[in-house]
């Protein structure tokens, strides 16, 4: 085993840094899942992230539920859902709330004078629903040329699908990546979807935006970024692209298991559908197991010496360490092979794992706050930790037009009558419409 490194440590008494993105105003006009995980992790790192929404639609999900619908805590919808709910709450840290009615001038022009005070503007809506709400970039930099603008679509910003509408599960089809995921004897009718590409261009996104800015602090100009989802997913498979073309095969559906490695799977523990998931690379690896799971006698076969041996034998190996997990609690298991220098984990369970889970606990992976006056909860943190600078940022996601006041008059210094009036012309609110989750149809500005 090598040694490890021994942790980091700074001096208790020096000044922390401040968070890397203090000072930067970031305006998100986004739904769902790709764009507000783009604006959450803006928000981890010190940007002031204002969600701009709408009473005249909520993506925050349904006005109305029915009782006892999932995903509300303590199970009730309660008597303003769209703040309950727990996908939007997910996503949505660290950020400002404001409400406005984009369809209207009243709307548009608060909204300009919202991007005179931002660094960032960032959209996931598609591109007729920004022609519709008046989103385009050169509308955004007539606003504010120093904007850095991100737009998320799903195919981009030009070609014959610009205008097509996706989510991450059709993305993940369209990118290639549904086709090898599954079982090999299984066809492609049975398919768990996944959302893959929301993940990767929420990264993608802040990557964007951070080079906007480190652009613009060398110019002086905005910047436009254009991001294709399906393009940022694409890059993940750039291997099986190349290998077709070189080979003239296409890349398998592999399920568990793996083009080389073996051992490698998934495997049934001792209780109930848990499982160890377990990898072995190379040859000091395959040794360690061998011994670990007292199969000694395997090292004396010299063909499973090499790496093809070893994966021509791959069912009869996989067999004997699903014997040996069997047996084994999952977390036991995950521990004497992590001891034995063999990758080896726990497959975890998010509904019940990870709230006690000591890792994630210690590294605040997940942290408990209030959820708006309705007892504490778990709510997912920030991914990184910043060694020499402050905590990460961390607030709950607010509600439905919270901050309207603060940033409508502590920011844009609009009157409480002014205020009002916008109140009572549905321009602002803290309540979605009857009609705010009905189908919307575009309509262009």
């Amino acid at each position: 085993m090598p040694e490890r490194s021994p942790d980091r440590v700074t001096d208790p008494t020096t000044e922390p840094q401040p968070l890397p993105l203090a000072g930067i105003r970031v305006v998100e006009i986004a739904e769902i899942w790709a764009g507000p995980v783009m604006g959450a992790m803006l928000g981890d790192l010190g940007a002031d992230v204002v969600k701009v929404e709408a009473i005249q639609r909520s993506a925050r999900g349904a006005v109305r539920p029915l009782p006892g619908s999932p995903g509300y805590p303590n199970g009730e919808i309660g008597d303003d859902p769209w703040n309950r709910s727990a996908a939007f709450n997910a996503i949505n840290r660290n950020k400002r709330d404001v409400t406005l009615d984009l369809h209207t001038p009243r709307g548009q022009a608060l909204l300009d004078a919202l991007l005179a005070h931002a660094d960032i503007v960032f959209t996931n809506l598609s591109v007729d629903a920004q022609e519709s709400l008046n989103l385009l970039p050169e509308r955004l930099h007539r606003a504010n040329p120093r904007l850095i603008v991100v737009l998320l679509t799903g195919f981009g910003m030009t070609g014959p699908y610009r205008y097509y509408r996706s989510m991450g599960m059709t993305l993940d089809g369209a990118s290639g990546h549904s086709v090898l995921r599954g079982y090999p004897d299984l066809d492609l009718s049975t398919l768990t979807p996944v959302h893959h590409p929301d993940g990767i261009s929420a990264a993608t996104g802040l990557y964007c935006a951070m080079l906007g800015l480190e652009a613009r602090a060398q110019s002086g100009h905005g910047q436009i970024f254009d991001l294709a989802q399906l393009e940022a997913a694409m890059f993940h498979l750039g291997e099986y692209l190349l290998d077709e073309q070189l080979e003239g095969v296409p890349a398998p559906r592999l399920g568990n298991d793996h083009p080389w490695m073996a051992p490698h799977g998934c495997f049934p523990a001792i209780e109930d559908d848990t499982w160890v998931a377990v990898a072995v690379d190379t040859a000091a690896r395959w040794q360690s197991l061998a011994r670990t799971i007292g199969r000694e006698d395997l090292l004396d076969r010299p063909e499973l010496a090499t790496i093809e041996g070893r994966h021509a034998a791959r069912d009869q190996l996989n067999a004997a360490v699903a014997a040996w997990v069997r047996g084994r609690d999952r977390f036991e298991a995950e521990r004497t092979l992590q001891a034995a220098g063999v990758p080896a984990a726990a497959v975890l369970r998010p509904d019940v794992d990870h709230l006690a889970h000591a890792q994630i606990r210690e590294r605040e992976v997940v942290v408990d706050a209030d959820f708006h006056g309705l007892g504490t909860f778990a709510y997912p943190h920030g991914p990184w930790r910043l060694v020499d600078s402050a905590p990460l940022a961390f607030a709950p996601a607010p509600r439905l037009g919270e901050h309207n006041r603060e940033i409508l008059g502590g920011l844009l210094g609009l009157t409480d009558a002014e205020i009002a009036t916008l109140e009572a012309d549905q321009i602002i609110g803290t309540r979605p419409l009857e009609t705010a989750d009905a189908p919307v149809a575009v309509r262009r500005h």
